[in-house]
């Protein structure tokens, strides 16, 4: 036995093999049968989907190829492999050995043992057929043999009357008799029964009571029976219109009443019966024949009532028998209204038994079912996708103000933080100056919503600084701030007085020359 590493599963709505599952192909079980004389099934197991091709001869090769005889390759992905091998010789010794494969990999497998098998050769002539078999009867007495066919029917009608001339008998040519094997009947005896069982209470036996032997032997079609009764033998108080033939049932202890007329003017009760064991005429009451089976449906069981695609759903019913024999019956179950199985069972007076289902749904949704009257359903659920963990992105890094600040003025650097995923989750967002972590903050967002994050900071030296938010980068620059020039206030102060010198000069010359005019 050869083993390789390969796939061992093919989809069964591609037939591609699976690639991820993998395990030892190994062929078992190789045997032929079928055979004839010309042909014979090869069949064997593989532990994985694989191919099919029988190599066969007359004698053994050590290697495969060198086999006479070889069938197409089936390629057909199977793990119970059969093929039939034609045209062969009869009575012929063939030795076999088998081979499977995947197409388009390097896994193959072959049988090494040397399997054999033979054709058959023809058969010797058939032995004269036996004797016809025949019938021995004895009824009332009177002894007979009459021949019968190997499939039980009648050849020549038997004929019997008893003593008392009270009862004839006729099985008319054309009866199948059997025995309660369903085999073919050997013998046939009537004779009076001397202890019958004893009638149902406050019942009574007319007349004398037969025993038909052998006990269980059936008849097709049924053979009629004509009791002759002496009214003058009825107890008092029975009517002739009472009386029956009946039969004892000797399993269930009790007597049992044919389907059988009573003609009062002619003394004769008539009933057509199938099978053999003690007859009599009984005068009522005797014990009426059970009630034929009836079934109830209930108690419908639907587990469980939601699934996922392609889980089984076991649907049950208790199915009871009310009536009073033995019998079938069929169990439909219908899904949306359409037959989706049946059972049949079988179930004694009084008992019942639970049936069960079991099917499956591949699309979600809401199925009905209905068996016998009965109904429920069950719900097929959509696969739920689990939602994809919490993901976070960070973008548009912002620095307020853009150019340039003095010392102490605050810096305020923002950025976006989005929640990209499937769920809530939190983040820590981390500042960095100058590669130097300088402040970090940890926001908490639910699934598909984003939050700006700020920083504020300052720097007392001037210079050029760069700031990292997870990788996003940025900058400021801190300045020193410029001096206006210095205000002379002496310079100033020399004009003012000039100013004030020039004013007065002015306003004495002007004093003076109003002096002089006035002189």
């Amino acid at each position: 036995m050869v083993s390789v590493c390969l796939p061992v599963q093919a989809s069964e709505e591609s037939g591609e093999v699976d690639l991820e599952a993998t395990g030892a192909l190994t062929i078992s079980e190789v045997s032929a049968s079928s055979i004839g004389y010309y042909g014979a099934t090869i069949s064997w197991k593989t532990n994985g989907d694989a191919t099919s091709q029988v190599f066969y001869d007359t004698e053994f090769h050590d290697n495969i190829d060198d086999y006479a005889y070889h069938t197409d390759v089936d390629t057909d992905l199977v793990t119970e492999h059969s093929i039939r091998l034609t045209e062969l010789s009869l009575g012929t010794t063939y030795h076999y050995r088998v081979r499977s494969a995947i197409p388009d990999t390097e896994f193959i497998d072959t049988s090494v043992e040397d399997d054999t098998f033979k054709t058959s050769s023809p058969a010797p002539p058939p032995p004269p057929p036996p004797p016809a078999p025949t019938i021995e009867t004895n009824l009332f007495g009177t002894e007979g043999s009459y021949p019968i066919s190997s499939t039980g029917e009648i050849l020549e009608t038997i004929e019997g009357i008893s003593e008392d001339g009270m009862l004839p008998i006729t099985l008319p040519k054309g009866t199948i008799a059997l025995d309660k094997d369903g085999e073919l009947l050997g013998s046939l005896a009537v004779t009076i029964d001397e202890t019958p069982p004893d009638p149902p209470e406050s019942a009574y036996i007319i007349g004398l009571a037969y025993n038909f032997e052998p006990d269980g032997a059936t008849f097709d079609p049924g053979i009629t029976f004509e009791y002759t009764y002496d009214p003058e033998t009825l107890p008092e108080g029975v009517d002739e219109e009472d009386l029956v033939i009946a039969f004892y049932d000797a399993e269930a202890g009790e007597w049992v009443t044919c389907d059988c007329t009573c003609d009062p003017e002619a003394n004769c009760i008539t009933a057509c019966v199938c099978h053999f064991t003690t007859f009599a005429i009984i005068a009522v009451p005797v014990v009426a024949p059970p009630a034929p089976a009836a079934f109830s449906v209930s108690s419908l069981s639907i587990q469980p009532a939601e699934v996922e695609p392609a889980e089984a759903v076991t649907i049950a019913v208790s199915v009871a028998n009310t009536g009073g024999e033995s019998g079938s019956y069929t169990v439909v179950l219908k899904i949306d209204g359409l037959k989706e199985a049946e059972k049949t069972v079988t179930i004694a007076a009084g008992d019942s038994q639970d049936v069960s289902f079991s099917v499956t749904r591949e699309e979600a949704d809401s199925y009905t079912v209905t068996v016998d009257g009965l109904s429920g359903s069950f719900t097929v659920a959509p696969v739920v996708v689990p939602p994809e963990p919490a993901a976070f992105s960070v973008s548009y890094l912002s620095v307020s103000p853009r150019l340039e600040v003095e010392p102490g003025e605050t810096v305020t650097i923002t950025v976006m933080v989005a929640n990209t995923g499937g769920e809530s989750g939190s983040y820590t967002v981390v500042l960095k100056i100058d590669g130097v972590k300088e402040a970090e903050e940890t926001v908490t967002l639910t699934a598909g919503d984003s939050q700006d994050v700020s920083f504020s900071v300052t720097r007392e030296d001037p210079g050029d600084y760069t700031v990292d938010v997870d990788g996003l980068s940025g900058s400021f620059t801190v300045v020193l701030p410029i001096k206006p020039p210095g205000i002379n206030w002496a310079m100033i102060g020399g004009i003012i007085g000039g100013v004030i010198v020039v004013g007065l000069l002015i306003f004495f010359l002007i004093l003076r020359r109003r002096t002089y005019t006035r002189l």
